[in-house]
């Protein structure tokens, strides 16, 4: 008849699930840390600036943290995103 009462086993082991989700992780983290690097970068060369010259390049040094938090903020999101899109798919795969 049909298979509505039966229970498809998986051709995986149980823990391949997880093995692929801690491998993405690990892989997003290393991504997260690469794309961070400019923006620590950026944030040592406006200290550096505000130390050097006190008073001059305000503009400069206040679009320089813009662009400093906007690419960790953009960092931090797309990380998380990328995150939540693997935990979902862990979910559906188990």
């Amino acid at each position: 008849m049909g298979s509505a009462g039966k229970v498809e086993k998986s051709a995986n082991p149980y823990w391949r699930t997880a093995w692929h989700f801690a491998v993405h992780a690990c892989v997003g983290a290393l991504i997260f840390g690469i794309v961070a690097v400019p923006a620590i970068l950026l944030n040592w060369s406006v200290e550096w600036l505000e130390a050097v010259h006190k008073t001059d390049l305000v503009i400069i040094i206040l679009g320089l943290r813009f662009a400093e938090y906007g690419i960790f903020g953009s960092d931090v999101l797309l990380f998380w995103a990328y995150l939540i899109k693997m935990f979902r798919r862990t979910i559906r795969e188990l």
